[in-house]
């Protein structure tokens, strides 16, 4: 069957799931994998950190999951099921593989429904709706934009764009161009040209999926993270939470700023200072604001939030990172975000703002009805 061929199967059988063999494997050895775990827990076994890591999606993992269990086969039952999660996200997600789900929407021109598994369908549904509560700042549609400006495939341009090439770009950006249909799981180009890029989101889908595979088989501790992207569950082994650093916002530099305990929460932090490049004197970061086709311009170095959903935290935090520390942060309080935002003054020093939902995490509080995590 030719890939036409399968489009357009794909496209007159909306409730039709195509996950790769690979990922189906991983899935069933995952499966075994737990019922193992569950029948061969010991009370008096001591526990022990597994930690696994490695590369995907454009990036790297890091992952540590307490083992209360004495199988002597946990660890490499373990790396089949991430392996076979992270596949499958990449199977769906990725914009560079030419068979994913993703690839093949993106190379279409033309309006019909695009059948796509419940795994993708999830995410571009969340993506959207981060974009309709920011009024277009968070987009995934502005990929043309970020091939504009050099950040698609990072070759830096040696000047910058026309007006007239951005406005070009900014036609085929809007998240008002593309509809999702969760229940019969297609989307639809409003615009034949619009192309979805995912990787504000995916990386976090990515973590919640792998936490949530811990969850499913009663692991109680665990700490997940995917390119920056982190979420953690119950205590380490001597009792205490997890501790993730924030890293302070200075190209080059890895110091950390801020230490965050982690429990039962995801975080996600979006900044200037990691990806940019220099065009005439002025530092471009690769965050671009959809509603000027520009790299933003404003003072916000980073943006970190915490949420219960790593995919939610991982589209906020480049929603809020879009609108900057005024707007950003008004927009964060109102949806009841934890997030903290770290704002480059004139003189090149650092200043810290967090919402209440933050600083209730921090003091150990509830913080009220926020959308954030425990």
């Amino acid at each position: 069957m030719n890939g036409t061929e399968n489009e357009s199967r794909a496209a007159e059988a909306p409730g039709r799931r195509r996950f790769p063999l690979r990922a189906a494997i991983g899935v069933a050895l995952v499966a075994a994998m737990g019922a193992g775990v569950l029948l061969l827990r010991r009370p008096d076994y001591e526990p022990v950190v597994l930690e696994f890591s490695g590369e995907t999606m454009g990036s790297t993992y890091h992952v540590k999951v307490v083992d209360p269990s004495a199988h002597p086969g946990t660890r490499q039952a373990m790396e089949r099921g991430i392996a076979g999660e992270l596949d499958l996200v990449n199977f769906t997600m990725s914009r560079f593989d030419p068979e994913s789900e993703l690839y093949r929407f993106n190379q279409r021109r033309d309006t019909r429904p695009f059948a796509m598994s419940e795994a993708a369908i999830e995410v571009i549904a969340a993506a959207r709706l981060v974009s309709e509560r920011t009024g277009g700042a968070y987009d995934v549609t502005v990929g043309p934009l970020l091939r504009l400006w050099g950040f698609w495939d990072r070759k830096p341009r040696a000047s910058a764009p026309s007006d007239a090439e951005i406005q070009a770009a900014r036609a085929k950006v809007g998240w008002r161009l593309f509809e999702v249909d969760e229940k019969a799981r297609t989307v639809r180009k409003l615009d034949p040209e619009v192309e979805l890029d995912l990787g504000s989101i995916a990386p976090g889908a990515a973590v919640d999926r792998l936490a949530n595979m811990f969850e499913a088989f009663d692991y109680e501790s665990y700490m997940v993270e995917i390119a920056g992207e982190v979420r953690c569950h119950g205590l380490r082994p001597d009792r205490k939470p997890w501790r993730i650093g924030i890293e302070k916002p200075v190209p080059g530099g890895h110091e950390i700023e801020e230490v965050v305990e982690l429990a039962d929460t995801a975080m996600s932090t979006s900044g200037d200072y990691r990806q940019f490049y220099v065009l005439d004197g002025r530092r471009l970061s690769h965050t671009m604001d959809p509603r000027t086709g520009r790299p933003i311009s404003h003072g916000l170095a980073s943006v970190t939030v915490l949420h219960d959903e790593c995919m939610m935290a991982d589209a906020w935090a480049t929603a809020l990172d879009v609108l900057g520390p005024d707007a950003g942060f008004a927009m964060a309080e109102r949806e009841r975000l934890a997030a903290l935002f770290i704002a480059r003054k004139p003189d090149g020093t650092l200043e810290k703002r967090e919402t209440g939902a933050f600083a209730a995490l921090r003091s150990g509080k509830s913080g009220g009805s926020r959308e954030s995590a425990e």
